[in-house]
């Protein structure tokens, strides 16, 4: 059975403690796969390394972000068979949502990389003989956290906007999605990203969950 990595800082690697946990399909009750056991010294880890990315991904111009950021829709369609596959054996979702969610969700990131090419700031009179000049900044390290329900989108819209808008993640899904976010981190990794811009951390809510929510490190 094939044990899958997280990803920190640029690599795939395994828990700090070497363990693993099972996922199923919810149909078969079939093991498909072995996702890494993740919990506080992972975590730390990955927001070592979030928070080690983000000054050079902050100060990088948004159109440069953007276009980094742009191959996103097209590789969620490259891969869509797999991811399709993936949130059908593993989540349990019927065939035609699944395919119905990736294609949804590569129409948002799109949507989400058009968008950002027009963050600015901001110059606005706000009393007389005064004018005011609004400036927009990453919050920092964003904690993901994805929910098991409709597990790939939540992924595309929650980390495409924090990353494009000069933020760097750490994403932790619910378990029960582990191999769906390991492939959807490899699909990251391939755009090109700095390391240590997009880390991946698998385990339950209770270690890994936590630990990542409760880190003075993340900035939201």
């Amino acid at each position: 059975m094939k044990s899958y990595e997280m990803f920190i800082g640029g690599k795939w690697v395994d828990a700090v403690s070497g363990k693993t946990f099972p996922t199923v399909n919810p149909a078969t009750e079939e093991m498909i796969g072995q996702a890494a056991l993740g919990g506080p010294e992972d975590v730390d880890k990955a927001v070592k390394a979030a928070s080690d990315a983000l000054p050079a991904w902050s100060r990088m111009v948004q159109a440069e972000r953007s276009r980094i950021m742009s191959r996103m829709g097209a590789a969620i369609r490259k891969y869509a068979e797999e991811f399709v596959d993936l949130e059908v054996r593993e989540h349990g979702t019927p065939i035609m949502m699944a395919k119905g969610f990736a294609a949804a969700g590569a129409d948002n990131a799109d949507y989400t990389m058009a968008l950002s090419r027009a963050l600015m700031g901001q110059v606005f009179p706000s009393l007389a003989y005064v004018k005011s000049y609004l400036q927009r900044v990453p919050i920092g390290v964003c904690a993901v956290i994805t929910p098991w329900n409709v597990p790939l989108m939540m992924m595309i819209d929650m980390v495409a906007p924090a990353l494009v808008t000069g933020n760097t993640v750490v994403l932790k899904p619910a378990s029960i999605n582990s191999l769906l976010s390991v492939k959807f981190t490899e699909m990251m990794e391939k755009l090109g990203l700095p390391p240590g811009v997009m880390n991946l951390v698998t385990g339950p809510g209770s270690s890994a969950g936590v630990a990542l929510a409760a880190h003075r490190g993340v900035g939201c």
